[in-house]
Formats: C-alpha cells, sequence, structure tokens
C-alpha cells in the first residue's frame, strides 16, 4: 500500500467516525446542528489541506543585458561561461558541466551548490540556504527566456535611493 493509499484510508476513516459522532451528538441533543457543521467543516479542511503549494514568484529588474536584481537583495549574472548568483557580499558561480561542447550545459541544483566563492568558501551553506538559492537562479533564468522570447518587457531597474 502507498503512502498516498494510506492518507487517502485514514482520511476517510476520520471522516466516516467523526460523522457517526456527530450523527449520534445529532440524535442524543435532538438536534440537526452537528452532522451538517462537521461536514461542512470536513470539506473545508479537505480543501485547505489539498490546496496545491506554488513556489514563490520573485520580481526582477533588468540591471543590463544579462544581469538582473531582485528587490529582495540578490542579483543574477549570466554569459555563455558562467551563471552567478550575488548576494550582499557573496558570490555563488555556476560553470559548463560539459566543457568545449557548442551548447553549453550547466547543473543547477541544490546539490550542485557547494560553497561560496573566495573569500567565503570556507562559510557552510546550509541545505534550506541551496534550495532558495537554485529556486532563485532558475526564476531569474525564466525571467530571462520570457525576455528573449518577447513576452515580457523587462522592468528597468529602480532608482537608486538618496542617501541620509
Amino acid at each position: 500500500m502507498t503512502n498516498f493509499q494510506r492518507t487517502a484510508w485514514l482520511t476517510f476513516t476520520i471522516f466516516l467516525v467523526g460523522g457517526a459522532t456527530a450523527a449520534w451528538s445529532d440524535h442524543t441533543h435532538n438536534t440537526t446542528l452537528y452532522l451538517p457543521t462537521y461536514t461542512i467543516a470536513f470539506a473545508a479542511f479537505i480543501v485547505w489541506s489539498q490546496r496545491k503549494r506554488r513556489a514563490r514568484n520573485y520580481r526582477f529588474a533588468r540591471v543590463s543585458p544579462g544581469v538582473v536584481s531582485s528587490p529582495d537583495g540578490f542579483e543574477v549574472r549570466t554569459s555563455s561561461a558562467k551563471i552567478e548568483y550575488a548576494e550582499a557580499d557573496r558570490v555563488l558561480s555556476w560553470s559548463p558541466a560539459t566543457s568545449g561542447a557548442a551548447v553549453r550545459q550547466f547543473k543547477l541544483s541544490a546539490d550542485s551548490i557547494t560553497a561560496w566563492d573566495a573569500p567565503y568558501s570556507s562559510d557552510p551553506i546550509p541545505l534550506e540556504k541551496k534550495q532558495e538559492i537554485a529556486r532563485r537562479v532558475f526564476s531569474a533564468l525564466v525571467y530571462f527566456q520570457l525576455i528573449d522570447a518577447g513576452k515580457i518587457r523587462p522592468q528597468p531597474p529602480p532608482p537608486p535611493k538618496p542617501l541620509g
């Protein structure tokens, strides 16, 4: 039995036991309040628990060709030679997985992130941060692709904040 099947049967069993309890409460109190309330509440719970969890959408502004920045405080730079992710004063770089090929392929995943570039190469990167970085870079690459396809117009970078 798969995990999904176990969860489905457990949910069904909870629904039946709860429904029987609500029906028994209605019968003993001589009302029709508990069963309809339970049914509506359980249906709302099922809808809420099965909703699709979407990945976060990042906003970008095009700084120059191949460079976008996000109001979330990171920047992604691309070229045919490498992809860079910059956050504050730290930089992470990806080189092509296939060197010398006509089409360069980059392995972009949380597993491919090993360490920050120098001078922070000794600082560990937690798994959650690696996953967040991979999502951010992937989102930026999709943004570049949409610009190149003409599906969106790039947003200009925000004006610099005044000092003081």
